[in-house]
């Protein structure tokens, strides 16, 4: 259920796509939902230059691109107004607001103690032929 924070707008994006053998087109149609939600900020990638984001709707976890980050930049445990825009199964931020600085401290510490260590790798069963040739 969404709360009353929540704003939804739903649109539909139809595409046509004209197949030029045999006077046939085909019309798909691209749905995707853009939204404004709070969000806290669960971790940074180094790697992919995104933010980690749990939104308040439960949903899957969103993507805060870096490269939006222009004027704030966000920590791990601040408190963000998000909007996003749900298109199938990625959700991704499209404007951001700091709403509270450290609103949940400690969060990326939490989270991997919850975690617990990083299992080892499970050994590989190796199986070496050599052929050697008579001499």
């Amino acid at each position: 259920m969404l709360n009353s924070l929540t704003q939804i707008r739903v649109f539909a994006v139809t595409k046509v796509i004209a197949i030029m053998a045999g006077n046939r087109a085909v019309t798909s149609s691209l749905f995707y939902r853009e939204e404004s939600l709070e969000a806290i900020v669960l971790s940074r990638s180094k790697t992919s230059q995104a933010f980690l984001l749990w939104c308040e709707d439960q949903g899957a976890l969103a993507i805060l691109p870096l490269s939006l980050c222009t004027r704030e930049m966000p920590e791990v445990g601040d408190l963000l107004k998000v909007d996003l825009i749900e298109d199938g199964l990625s959700r991704i931020c499209s404007g951001f607001s700091i709403i509270t600085v450290g609103a949940l401290p400690g969060v990326g510490q939490m989270l991997r103690h919850m975690a617990g260590p990083p299992e080892p790798p499970e050994p590989e069963n190796r199986v070496f032929l050599s052929l050697v040739s008579p001499v």
